[in-house]
């Protein structure tokens, strides 16, 4: 299912998991909070709750491709890439690296620290083995970068009849990774395969890895 991005699929297994799983799955990555980010005005990404699936059955499957209520930031999928980079933990994201005084003397570092930890280590490994075979042969082939093992999953979400946003997101080199990516290309004309994660966001995201790695920021 996850290598070939298909929807019909994920929509049954969202059915099979059932209202309260998923809606706690999504909470267990960040959905419904508003990530402790040292910037003002953190938006939150939203999943709803299993309270509201009670008649509404349909919408699970729905909401198990990130459609109908669901809606994320970007900020919230490069955290969910990095939780299955990190072996499930996702940590606090920051901007800050350190404080200087007028002087340049060092005041403050940033020091890491977790801030939930989304699934297992081993669900996290087969979620690495399925990413990368989006980019081996799957709708992720784009963004395959040579001599470096890349995972990805790619993302189309028809918001309207003639709308699209285009996701991907990404990390690397996956056996060992250093960097995990978000991106969205919002509001395309056109719906179809001109206008998937796989074709237009692919792009986008293999140019940063590749601008990171050339940056000498390999593990």
């Amino acid at each position: 299912l996850l290598t070939v991005s298909c929807d019909t699929g994920f929509g049954q297994v969202g059915l099979d998991l059932g209202a309260q799983t998923l809606s706690a799955e999504a909470m267990g990555f960040g959905f419904d909070q508003a990530p402790p980010m040292d910037l003002p005005g953190v938006f939150r990404s939203t999943f709803p709750p299993a309270s509201f699936f009670a008649q509404r059955t349909p919408l699970v499957a729905f909401s198990a491709i990130g459609q109908d209520d669901v809606s994320a930031t970007p900020l919230q999928m490069a955290l969910v890439a990095s939780a299955i980079a990190d072996n499930g933990v996702i940590m606090t994201p920051h901007v800050m690296g350190s404080i200087r005084d007028n002087q340049g003397n060092l005041v403050q570092t940033y020091l890491p620290k977790p801030w939930l930890t989304a699934t297992t280590p081993a669900t996290a490994g087969q979620l690495n083995t399925l990413m990368q075979s989006v980019v081996t042969s799957g709708t992720g082939t784009a963004v395959a970068i040579p001599g470096v093992a890349v995972a990805a999953k790619t993302g189309t979400a028809e918001v309207t009849s003639t709308r699209t946003n285009a996701w991907m997101i990404a990390f690397a080199p996956a056996n060992n990774p250093t960097i995990a990516v978000a991106a969205v290309l919002p509001g395309l004309t056109g719906v179809g395969n001109e206008t998937t994660g796989g074709v237009v966001a692919a792009p986008v995201v293999r140019a940063v890895i590749q601008a990171w790695l050339a940056a000498g920021q390999r593990p």
